[in-house]
């Protein structure tokens, strides 16, 4: 049963991560696998008021003839002084890092009101398909927060009061 699931917010790890991320915070989600897997993705689509501006692969790995691993955890830490967000694989030997800016070109940016809207529970992996992570919402005066599975579905209009959305997305692809 192959199952991705959010830290819990209240536990040490998840403590010590937003200490060490800053007040941007941090979000940590842990996998376990059961079905070998030859790739994992993250894919980032940037949203301007509800409209989808750009989607970009922001993770890419592959697991080609060395094997996935089984267990292992996903960390999203904005950045919101760098105006970034480190994405973070750590599994059975690996631990990959990369960033994606947030927020380029955007006037007075740092006085932007935040907001998240994650994976709130255990979710079952579906291999070969896109499936919800994070949304990372920004906001010069009124802000809405929706559940990130409206957003896989495209149910975009929901948010178009928002300025800016940053939404995650992962797959495991066999």
């Amino acid at each position: 049963n192959s199952t991705l699931t959010p830290a819990d917010k209240n536990s040490i790890e998840m403590e010590t991560a937003e200490i060490l991320s800053g007040p941007g915070g941090a979000f940590i989600y842990h996998f376990t696998t059961t079905d070998e897997y030859k790739r994992f993705y993250i894919d980032l689509y940037e949203y301007h008021s509800g409209e989808l501006y750009t989607k970009k692969r922001v993770m890419e790995l592959g697991f080609d003839g060395i094997g996935s691993p089984e267990n292992g955890a996903i960390f999203i830490v904005p950045d919101n002084e760098a105006f970034t967000v480190k994405l973070i694989f750590v599994a059975d030997g690996y631990r990959i890092q990369t960033e994606a800016p947030i927020l380029e070109a955007v006037d007075d940016r740092e006085y932007y009101g935040r907001g998240a809207s994650e994976i709130t529970e255990k979710t079952q992996v579906r291999y070969n398909e896109e499936q919800a992570l994070l949304a990372l919402i920004y906001d010069n005066d009124t802000m809405s927060t929706v559940s990130v599975d409206s957003i896989i579905k495209g149910q975009t209009k929901l948010f178009a009061e928002n300025d800016y959305m940053y939404f995650f997305a992962f797959e495991f692809r066999k």
